[in-house]
């Protein structure tokens, strides 16, 4: 079970120190805070605890279905969600991609690529056509 009584320190102006010569050239500071309320010490300790009370909880593997779990919309679409191009390595898209349009026609990039028997009345900045014949 985790702790949950920490306590703050509470004191009524700022922190308050005091110099202590060590007699080799260094200084120690000594705290000489008047605390109305001294709190807990928080450190690697406490952290591990909660870490590993909380992956104690559940582990990697745990997983719930979708229809056991609680005041969840009556619809869930998993596939109405988009993901940045960097994010993609490979596959198949299954819709059209539309490339951003622009003139830095000497970097290598995504393009809009058109093919057709008739010139187009306008082709945007950057995008490639190709005329053919039938």
């Amino acid at each position: 079970m985790l702790r949950t009584d920490y306590k703050d320190d509470i004191f009524s102006s700022a922190r308050k120190y005091k110099m202590i010569d060590n007699g080799d050239g260094t200084i120690s500071l000594q705290d000489v805070t008047e605390y109305t309320q001294e709190g807990d010490v928080f450190g690697a300790a406490e952290l591990n605890g909660i870490g590993a009370e909380v992956n104690n909880k559940a582990g990697k593997d745990h997983t719930h279905n979708y229809s056991d779990l609680n005041n969840i919309p009556s619809s869930f679409p998993p596939d109405s969600h988009t993901h940045p191009a960097t994010e993609i390595s490979g596959g198949t898209l299954s819709k059209s991609v539309v490339a951003d349009t622009g003139t830095d026609l000497t970097v290598s990039r995504l393009r809009n690529i058109q093919f057709g028997t008739e010139v187009p009345e306008s082709i945007p900045e950057g995008s490639l056509f190709f005329l053919y014949e039938e």
